[in-house]
C-alpha cells in the first residue's frame, strides 16, 4: 500500500507543478484469478525437507495444484508526442501445498515495470528501465530485464530490435539480443539472437558443469513465422538453437541436445473466442536465461530437472467484453529422458482476468 500512495504522491505533486501535463496521465487497472492443477508430477532431486527447489511450487504429491491472484495498477504519463513515461505496480499471491504466500516481500506490492520511452523520430523509439519482453512469438523470453531497448521502423514491414540489460529475477545475469523482423508475401517472419553470462536451468547446468567442457554462457539463435492460411486460421513455428551446446554437452542418449521448437495451429472465425493448439518441445541443454512463454509444463520440469520435455496444449480464450476475458488451457506433456522420469503430466489452467 505504501508503493500505491507514493504512486499517487508523485503524480499529483507533477499535476500542481506542471498543470499542462495533467490532460497526458492515464490510469488503469487489471486483476487476474488463475488455477491450475495437474497430474503425474513427481520430479527429483529434492531439497532435504522434502520439497522443490521452485520458489513458489512446493510439491509434496503427485497430483498438484496452484492457485494465483494478481492485481496491477499502471499510470502512464505522456509528457509529449516524443517523451512518455510508464510505471506499474503489482501484488501477486500463490496458494498451494505450502499454504498461502504473497510471493512478493515487504507490504506484499512491488513494482512490475517502471520505464521511460523516447522516440527522436517516427522510425526509432528507445525504451530505458524495468520491462517485460516476448521474443521469438514466446519462445524465447517471456519475462523482465532492467536495461536498454531500441526499435528501428527500417521499412513499412521491416523492423530491427535491440536489447541490452540484466535480468530482473538475477540481476547477476547479464541479457542481450537482437532480432529482425518483417512480412514477406503475406509471411511473418522474424530472427532472432539471445544470449546471457547464466541460466535458470539448474539441473542442465549442473550436467554441463560435471563435463570438461563446463557452462560458459547462452547464445541462442532462433527463427519464427506465421501466415494466415485460410479464413480466421493462422500456422505459425518457431525453432532456435544454443549455439554454444552444439559440441559440448551430450546425454546418456550421446547425442547433442541443444534446440527447442514450437508450432502452433490458431483459430478466430468465430466471434469473441479464439482457438489455439500447440505443440513444443525443448531439450535439456538450451540453457534458458529467462522464463519463455512456452508453458507447457511445471517449473520444475521446464527449468530444473535435467532433461527437456515434450507435449501438447489447447488453449481457447473467450471475450466476454472489452473488459472480461477468459481462458481455458489443457495440456499434456513427458520428460526427453524416459530413464529418468517415464509418466505422462498432464497441466489444466483456469484463467479470468479483469480490466478497469
Amino acid at each position: 500500500m505504501k508503493k500505491f500512495v507514493i504512486l499517487l504522491t508523485v503524480a499529483l505533486l507533477l499535476t500542481i507543478a506542471f498543470p499542462a501535463l495533467a490532460v497526458d496521465w492515464t490510469f488503469s487497472g487489471w486483476a487476474h484469478s488463475e488455477n491450475t492443477i495437474g497430474e503425474n508430477v513427481d520430479w527429483s532431486p529434492t531439497l532435504s525437507d522434502g520439497k522443490t527447489n521452485n520458489p513458489h511450487y512446493l510439491q509434496t504429491n503427485d497430483d498438484p495444484s496452484e492457485y494465483a491472484l494478481e492485481a496491477r495498477f499502471t499510470v502512464n504519463a505522456k509528457i509529449d508526442d516524443q517523451h512518455s513515461f510508464l510505471y506499474q505496480i503489482r501484488t501477486k499471491g500463490f496458494y498451494n501445498d505450502g499454504g498461502w504466500s504473497t510471493g512478493t516481500s515487504g507490504d506484499g506490492v512491488v513494482t512490475r515495470l517502471a520505464y521511460a520511452t523516447w522516440k527522436p523520430s517516427d522510425k526509432l523509439s528507445i525504451v530505458a528501465g524495468k520491462n517485460a519482453y516476448w521474443l521469438a512469438s514466446g519462445l524465447l523470453m517471456d519475462d523482465f530485464v532492467r536495461g536498454v531497448n531500441l526499435n528501428y521502423q527500417l521499412t513499412d514491414k521491416t523492423s530491427l530490435f535491440g536489447l541490452i540489460g540484466r535480468y530482473e529475477s538475477g540481476l547477476s545475469t547479464q541479457i542481450y539480443a537482437g532480432a529482425l523482423n518483417t512480412n514477406l508475401g503475406g509471411v511473418d517472419l522474424g530472427l532472432t539472437v539471445l544470449g546471457s553470462n547464466d541460466t535458470i536451468q539448474g539441473g542442465a547446468k549442473g550436467l554441463a558443469n560435471a563435463t570438461s567442457d563446463k557452462y560458459d554462457g547462452t547464445l541462442i539463435y532462433a527463427i519464427h513465422g506465421g501466415k494466415n492460411i485460410a479464413e480466421g486460421l493462422n500456422l505459425s513455428a518457431a525453432y532456435a538453437v544454443n549455439s554454444k551446446a552444439e559440441d559440448a554437452w551430450k546425454t546418456a542418449r550421446d547425442k547433442d541436445e541443444n534446440s527447442a521448437y514450437k508450432v502452433q495451429l490458431g483459430y478466430g472465425g468465430i466471434k469473441n473466442l479464439g482457438l489455439y493448439l500447440q505443440y513444443f518441445q525443448q531439450d535439456a541443454f538450451m540453457m534458458w536465461p529467462t522464463e519463455t512463454g512456452n508453458h507447457m509444463g511445471w517449473w520444475g520440469d521446464m527449468y530444473s530437472a535435467p532433461t527437456g520435455i515434450h507435449g501438447f496444449r489447447l488453449i481457447g480464450e473467450y471475450k466476454v467484453s472489452d473488459y472480461v476475458g477468459l481462458t481455458l488451457a489443457h495440456g499434456s506433456y513427458k520428460l526427453n529422458d524416459s530413464s529418468y522420469n517415464d509418466d505422462t503430466f498432464t497441466k489444466t489452467t483456469l484463467e479470468l482476468t479483469i480490466g478497469f
